[in-house]
């Protein structure tokens, strides 16, 4: 299984965490960190340096973060160079996250990553497009 770190600005990775737990329950080998307003990027380096040294029992790391280019993304690039089994990936979405939690127990990190850009780009659409398609609409309790 793969240990997934989500590092994002502010609050995003702990508000995609809360919904993965609403919609799946709590997950092994699932972390969120926070990269706050005062923080610097070698405090936020040791975070994610603290977090991967409490998963061992993984086969690798994929990193999900909020922008291409921000410090999350850089710092995970950065890291995920000496780690043998490890992807970053930038613009995590929802949709994505649920695809990679349910598969990330397939031995390819590559069939995994696939799965889960396809899944997050089809999990963006506009009202329109989704009225369009009323099968997908419908009002009913649940999640």
């Amino acid at each position: 299984m793969y240990g997934i770190i989500v590092v994002g600005h502010g609050r995003f990775a702990q508000g995609l965490i809360s919904s993965i737990n609403l919609i799946l329950g709590e997950q092994p080998c699932l972390e969120g960190i926070e990269f706050n307003e005062k923080d610097s990027s070698w405090i936020l380096e040791e975070k994610i340096i603290e977090t991967m040294n409490n998963m061992k029992e993984t086969s690798g790391i994929i990193f999900l973060t909020d922008l291409i280019g921000g410090t999350p993304f850089k710092i995970c690039a950065i890291l995920s160079e000496n780690i043998k089994k490890s992807k970053v990936i930038a613009g995590t979405n929802l949709p994505l996250l649920i695809e990679i939690l349910m598969n990330r127990e397939l031995e390819l990190i590559n069939k995994i990553i696939e799965k889960g850009l396809y899944t997050g780009k089809e999990g963006i659409a506009s009202f329109n497009n989704a009225i369009s398609n009323k099968k997908n609409i419908k009002r009913e309790d649940g999640i």
